[in-house]
């Protein structure tokens, strides 16, 4: 009755109104600022990529969650796999929070060994995460250890974390692991603070090898890389993905030779994180391309960057990291033009034929034989529209200027860039709705950018200023969508989104409402049998919704209550709840039940399951739209099916 009481009341305040008429539901990945060939999560809030690992034939990639809403909150792992870094498949989440904590960040390795004796009677190999319990309130950050023995399906906690009680600092998170060879140890580095340094012979019991009281981070990693793809070997130590330090490593100290050196010179790269394991050699990192709290999205927030492949080269001014788009991308490639050189006067020149809002650019410039004093392209052009990437000459300043990007998205953005040894300036972009990758010279300086055009500004045009520039080549290519048909399987169609956040996940659509949520299809019916399986993820209740009027405010609802803990059937008429049954019964999140409606006339039964649960006779509505339901919380129902 409480909740017939309180929506009673929000009625009296704002009136049947609050039914808006809504808007068609996007397709699955197809929301206006959604990437394409960047992974997302389905819905809700991501940051920091964790546990990237390759195992037997999958690349891993674990990620801070907050399954509940689009902004940080209670930390999971979510989990996704791929066979190539850019086509992903989402998995259920990995790690849940318990008494110890949140799920903040860590690594994952591949224990080939069974060092760690987890693997013994599951052919001696397997994955382990390491990651930091957090947020408790009797509990500081510490690390703590969990195991895989079905290559990251299913995941069990060490009954002994946490593995490293907290020293007694605020800070201390985000374990990098490896396993380190000329000790024949594990090495965990870990941040949040000063840089702590541990090692150990099975991945459970720690040793504080070292402090750098002067490395003062978050979320480090810790690699080793060829110079020049030759003999000689640096180490680099990533502090945070805003910076690195060049240097050498025993196994139990870093030490400095170089740096700090920027990673990256835009504002939404960070906490990046390497794979580990890699079948081929390769260092391979992403990071989250953060700086969404000020965006329009409503279903998902957050995305990563694309895959980089990392070298050490020497340049004149010494040793400095390149990072470079993994060559899998080129398989993700559509439709593909080629121009040679072309002299670009004083001014600008559309590229007719071009543009879009996914697609990648390389454009060479003869940066020597130009005597303009800034050229480069304006991308995502449209209704006022543009973001600038150009190159200042005389400055020697490859930048990105998106005062005029959109979506309130502002700032100019620069990285020191001279031409290479042949006087060349490479601009090699990679724009995917929402965001915007800039390699410079081949990978010498990144910048990466988030903006929100209009979905049609999808314009680009050449420009150059205060004279003439020499455009080598330009090679230009469609991206084509990574993501699949959707996973919401349903018999009903034209789906519209009435109220609360809708979109389309593995466990069917989803729908996250601080009230009562509504999606409709356009399938109509009188008497019917309608049922799908129900997941209530967090908050209160998920339901079927039937014989609805076009906006919501009259229908009846059946809904999986797992917040008051029962199954209930209620009317809405003229916006006016009106219980009609509950069965208490205990219920559980995260978990499916299946819920089905036989509507003969005024007659309703509701099963739970195959137990009836419901049957009653009500003439308020003999007709009208099937349609789900969120109240109070975040649920999705799946398999949503109709017969007469």
């Amino acid at each position: 009755m409480q909740r017939v009481l309180t929506f009673l009341a929000v009625i009296a305040c704002i009136g049947i109104s609050r039914f808006a008429s809504g808007q068609a539901a996007p397709g699955y990945y197809d929301e206006t600022y959604r990437p394409q060939y960047h992974f997302s999560a389905e819905t809700s809030w991501i940051n920091d990529p964790n546990g990237l690992v390759h195992y037997q034939g999958e690349y891993h990639l674990f990620y801070q969650y907050h399954p509940l809403g689009i902004a940080w909150g209670p930390m999971h792992w979510g989990h996704a796999v791929s066979p190539d870094m850019v086509q992903w498949t989402h998995l259920p989440i990995a790690l849940y929070p318990d008494a110890l904590g949140d799920i903040w960040s860590g690594s994952a390795v591949v224990d080939e060994n069974n060092t760690s004796g987890f693997f013994t009677h599951t052919g001696g190999s397997g994955l382990v995460a390491l990651f930091t319990h957090a947020n408790a309130p009797q509990h500081p950050q510490q690390q703590s250890v969990a195991y895989s023995t079905d290559r990251g399906r299913t995941w069990t906690k060490y009954p002994g974390n946490p593995v490293i009680p907290n020293p007694g600092v605020a800070d201390f998170r985000d374990p990098k692991v490896f396993w380190h060879a000329p000790t024949a140890r594990w090495v965990m580095v870990v941040a949040g603070g000063q840089l702590r340094i541990y090692s150990s012979p099975n991945l459970t019991n720690w040793t504080l090898e070292s402090i750098a009281p002067t490395i003062d981070t978050e979320c480090p990693d810790l690699f080793e890389l060829a110079v020049d793809g030759g003999a000689t070997k640096k180490w680099v130590l990533s502090k945070s993905g805003r910076e690195y330090l060049v240097g050498r490593f025993d196994g139990r100290t870093f030490t400095p030779e170089g740096g700090p050196y920027p990673v990256d010179y835009g504002p939404d790269f960070y906490a990046a994180q390497s794979w580990s394991h890699m079948p081929d050699g390769r260092r391979v990192w992403i990071g989250w391309m953060r700086g969404d709290a000020g965006s329009k999205q409503t279903v998902f927030m957050g995305r990563m960057s694309l895959p980089r492949e990392l070298t050490l080269r020497t340049f004149p001014e010494g040793v400095r990291m390149v990072q470079a788009p993994i060559a899998e991308l080129q398989g993700h490639r559509a439709a593909g033009t080629a121009r040679g050189t072309t002299i670009l006067r004083s001014g600008t020149r559309t590229v007719s034929g071009l543009g879009g809002d996914s697609f990648e650019i390389r454009a060479e410039f003869q940066a020597n034989a130009s005597t303009a004093s800034e050229f480069g392209l304006r991308v995502r052009m449209g209704n006022g529209q543009y973001t600038t990437v150009g190159y200042r000459r005389t400055a020697a300043r490859l930048f990105v200027d998106k005062d005029h990007g959109g979506g309130g998205y502002t700032g100019v953005h620069e990285a020191p860039l001279v031409p290479d040894g042949n006087g060349r300036i490479v601009m090699h972009l990679y724009v995917d709705r929402s965001s915007l990758e800039v390699f410079g010279n081949d990978g010498k300086v990144t910048l990466t950018e988030l903006s929100y055009p209009d979905r049609d500004s999808v314009g680009l045009e050449l420009y150059s200023v205060g004279g003439d520039a020499t455009l080598n080549a330009l090679q230009f290519f469609r991206m084509k969508k990574v993501w699949g048909p959707s996973p919401f399987i349903t018999g009903l169609s034209g789906w519209r989104d009435v109220k609360g956040d809708w979109g389309d996940t593995m466990y069917g659509r989803q729908g996250r409402s601080g009230g009562d949520g509504f999606s409709l299809s356009s399938t109509t019916g009188g008497d019917f049998t309608y049922e799908g399986n129900i997941r209530v993820l967090g908050g209160y209740a998920g339901a079927l919704v039937f014989r609805s009027d076009s906006e919501g405010a009259n229908a009846y609802i059946a809904n999986i209550d797992v917040g008051n803990q029962g199954v209930k059937l209620f009317k809405l008429v003229r916006g006016a709840f009106t219980d009609l049954g509950w069965f208490p019964t205990a219920l559980q999140y995260n978990t499916t039940y299946h819920l089905k409606v036989v509507a003969r006339g005024a007659n309703i039964k509701v099963y739970l399951g195959n137990n009836l649960v419901h049957d009653l006779n009500d003439s308020s509505h003999t007709s009208g739209y099937f349609g789900l339901n969120v109240f109070n919380g975040t649920a999705a129902v799946q398999n949503v099916v109709t017969a007469p």
